[in-house]
């Protein structure tokens, strides 16, 4: 409500890519914000310290 004005509901919102995305996370057992997701395969639900991200990426970077 903006102003002491309800809004009219003659928009509609394209939502079949929030679908996909939502049908991939139960397939992928995903349900937590955020969910990192490491190029080797770990998955972190939740919050992750910088330092542990940095370790991380560090080991899924290929080694020169």
């Amino acid at each position: 409500m903006l102003e002491g004005v309800t809004p009219t509901s003659e928009k509609k919102c394209d939502t079949a890519a929030l679908s996909e995305f939502s049908l991939l996370a139960k397939k992928r057992r995903i349900s937590t914000t955020p969910t990192l997701i490491f190029e080797y395969g770990f998955m972190k639900p939740g919050w992750m310290p910088l330092d542990q991200i940095e370790q991380q990426l560090a080991e899924s970077s290929p080694q020169k």
